[in-house]
């Protein structure tokens, strides 16, 4: 198997945040919750500086990475 990381889309937002909350359940968050989070980053100046990816195996999801400078 291969692993590929490429940008993620708006269309992998549910399955990155799928994988978010499997890591950190205590922490865990709804679609609505991170729309908002991130709709608030494209309105300040760090989203100039908003990346996002995301890793796949045989096109699966299996794992996100998103990075800003803060």
């Amino acid at each position: 198997m291969t692993l590929n990381i490429r940008p993620a889309t708006p269309d992998d937002l549910a399955a990155a945040l799928d994988i978010y909350n499997a890591v950190y359940p205590e922490h865990a968050e709804t679609l609505e919750e991170t729309e908002h989070f991130l709709a608030q980053l494209r309105d300040s100046p760090l989203h100039q500086h908003l990346q996002d990816w995301m890793a796949e195996v045989g096109g699966k999801p299996v794992g996100t990475a998103r990075l800003w400078q803060a």
